[in-house]
């Protein structure tokens, strides 16, 4: 489910809602033998806890935004840590990374966001 789709429109295009969206198209995927797949942040915590979800499939989340960040046209999105928290094993974090060029300065802030959900 592309990060940029809002939940209602997700619904609307496929007539169940997004987390039954998401698990059927996984599904699929684990019966092909896949053992990555990307999916939003919002639903790593959900198929984490899906019955039957195999331990060695891996979550790749892209979506991951600074709670101080434009969404721009991102609508399912979270922080870097509340990613992690939820159940991703890696996240795809562009736009908050290379913002203004200050790559280094940027970094220091997700890390940051990662060790304050760490200590929650």
């Amino acid at each position: 489910m592309l990060t940029s789709k809002t939940d209602s429109l997700a619904e609307y295009e496929y007539n169940v809602t997004t987390n039954e969206a998401v698990f059927s198209y996984v599904s699929l995927a684990i019966g092909c033998g896949v053992t990555d797949i990307v999916c939003s942040p919002k639903e790593a915590e959900f198929l984490r806890q899906a019955t039957g979800w195999p331990e060695y499939m891996r979550l790749n989340t892209p979506g991951v935004r600074l709670a101080s960040s434009s969404k721009d046209d991102q609508e399912r999105v979270m922080t870097p840590g509340e990613a992690l928290f939820k159940g991703a094993d890696r996240l795809v974090i562009g736009r908050d990374l290379s913002r203004n060029r200050e790559f280094k300065e940027n970094l220091e802030n997700i890390l940051a966001d990662i060790q304050a959900w760490e200590q929650k």
